[in-house]
């Protein structure tokens, strides 16, 4: 599989490179060949800033079972808040929803790893013909890409959550030396006998932002780590999860939970 990443990375299809690399990771890693998954999460790494990215944008009152089919891959409206990584070129896509007449649109995705947003058109209401709205949705493993949307989104938000988790460590290295010059300036005497708090509570309040940075990039970590293992477990999904991050402000400090749903046929 390795072999086919590569090949797909040099006929200019680094999205799906990227997927199968990330897939051949951690089916690796899960077998104990560690040579084998560093290889293969080297070359995601090192692909992943240059990947083109779709972000579809719903309707305010989206239809039931909005959903858009491109290639092999149907993705439901609830993976949308995530920007799919796709493979530069002009791809076809059709817009479906239950009781609605289906439209397709042409779009071209740039090589660069920029975010194309590709506005959902109106569907017009159907009647009859009922059977046509619902075609097949099955997918084997032969039929579809290297990796299913609930993969992909999993593996961007776990991305997303690392990158938070390592900036809250900076965050709260830097409150710590903040502190520690605090100390030293304005309490020569002790904690109990400072000149001023300013610059104590600045250093304080600074790290409880790195603790919060830290607990939603460990929850998104775990969310897009379960959402892979899921996608590899089960195969790929004609469905996706629907992800939502909150901070919710209480005394002292924050709260912070990740959420996902998940949906499938």
């Amino acid at each position: 599989m390795l072999a086919l990443a590569e090949c797909y990375e040099k006929s200019n299809r680094p999205a799906s490179a990227w997927a199968l690399y990330k897939k051949v990771g951690a089916r690796a890693a899960a077998a104990g060949q560690t040579p084998r998954a560093t290889e293969a999460e080297t070359a995601a790494s090192r692909l992943e800033p240059t990947l083109p990215r779709v972000r579809f944008v719903a309707p305010s009152a989206p239809p039931p079972g909005l959903r858009v089919r491109y290639g092999t891959e149907v993705v439901d409206a609830a993976a949308w808040a995530v920007a799919l990584p796709m493979d530069p070129g002009k791809i076809e896509m059709t817009f479906e929803a239950d009781g609605r007449a289906p439209k397709k649109l042409q779009v071209e995705i740039p090589a660069e790893a920029t975010v194309t947003d590709v506005a959902v058109p109106d569907l017009e209401a159907q009647e009859g013909d009922h059977d046509r709205m619902h075609p097949e949705r099955e997918h084997t493993e032969a039929d579809s890409g290297p990796i299913g949307p609930i993969g992909i989104a999993g593996i961007v938000i776990g991305s997303v959550g690392a990158a938070g988790a390592i900036a809250s460590a900076i965050i709260a290295a830097d409150a710590k030396s903040k502190w520690d010059e605090a100390v030293a300036a304005d309490c020569p005497g002790g904690l109990t006998e400072c000149s001023s708090l300013e610059g104590i509570d600045s250093a304080r309040a600074q790290g409880d932002a790195g603790t919060v940075a830290f607990g939603v990039g460990i929850g998104l970590v775990a969310v897009g780590a379960g959402l892979l293992i899921y996608d590899l477990v089960t195969g790929p999904s004609s469905s996706a999860p629907a992800v939502g991050v909150a901070i919710v402000p209480r005394e002292g400090g924050f709260d912070a939970a990740a959420t996902a749903r998940i949906t499938t046929w």
